[in-house]
């Protein structure tokens, strides 16, 4: 009788102590932008000189760097290193919202001659389905991931077509249309759900961020690792781009500068 009443008293005591951990894990939501400071060339038009019909409808340019009216820049990667020693570990006490992302494909389109969005992100637990929306054309989508297998489908108008993507990625890898060379894309593959994209005006959202002290990556396309970045208006300089943030509970405020002469080398073979 002694023996199930210690039982049953242990029994408790862990389920107190599950619900107490389980407790014990908030979340914050990230509420950033990315900015660049400086002057910035516009970038090149693009003339099309195949599928004039469907490619020549609308203007074309240049997009290695997008910036808007307010100096936001657009298409700049912030991602979590769930171990700074190996950035394909994911992050612990994934937030159950993100179960409904699983049954989501990440979508990389082939609509106006161009690729949208500029730069995918692809969770591992999702599937990656590249598209053709333009009309009468065909588009090739080749792509050379560093940790998946290369792909290369031809894909008819109105068609589209599901690549594996199965293992973490460390970094983006390029997209490009071999029928029209100057389209141009990247993909990001992750072990978890938090990673974020800048928008038009610079903005991004990473919602349901386990509370505490992380590694986020900042990546841009045209300088890669961003080295040197203001967050919050603190200078701050690491070789790789990764920075350690402090995620609290409730919404975080994130203010990321980059220095517009840092693109001068890249910007000036395109501009």
């Amino acid at each position: 009788m002694m023996r199930q009443v210690q039982v049953l008293m242990l029994t408790a005591v862990a389920a107190l102590v599950s619900a107490q951990v389980a407790h014990a894990v908030d979340y914050g939501t990230i509420k950033g932008t990315f900015t660049i400071k400086g002057m910035t060339p516009s970038m090149k038009k693009i003339v099309p000189n195949k599928d004039v019909e469907v490619c020549g409808k609308q203007e074309l340019h240049e997009e290695v760097l997008v910036v808007g009216k307010d100096g936001g820049l657009a298409n700049a990667l912030i991602y979590a290193l769930g171990d700074a020693k190996d950035a394909n570990k994911p992050m612990a006490n994934i937030h159950e919202s993100y179960n409904a992302l699983k049954a989501e494909a990440a979508v990389l389109d082939n609509k106006g001659c161009r690729f949208e969005p500029r730069l995918a992100v692809v969770w591992t637990a999702q599937k990656f389905t590249i598209k053709n929306s333009d009309p009468s054309i065909g588009h090739n989508s080749f792509g050379q991931p560093f940790a998946n297998p290369a792909f290369n489908p031809l894909i008819p108008a109105g068609g589209s077509v599901t690549v594996p993507l199965d293992k973490p990625e460390k970094l983006p890898f390029k997209v490009s249309c071999s029928i029209h060379p100057w389209m141009g894309s990247y993909v990001i593959v992750r072990p978890d759900p938090y990673a974020a994209v800048s928008g038009e005006t610079g903005a991004f959202e990473m919602v349901n961020v386990p509370v505490g002290e992380h590694t986020f990556q900042l990546w841009q396309e045209t300088l890669g690792y961003l080295k040197a970045v203001t967050i919050n208006g603190k200078a701050e300089k690491e070789r790789r781009g990764q920075y350690k943030i402090a995620v609290k509970k409730g919404d975080n405020e994130l203010k990321i500068v980059v220095d517009a002469k840092d693109f001068k080398t890249q910007i000036d073979k395109v501009k």
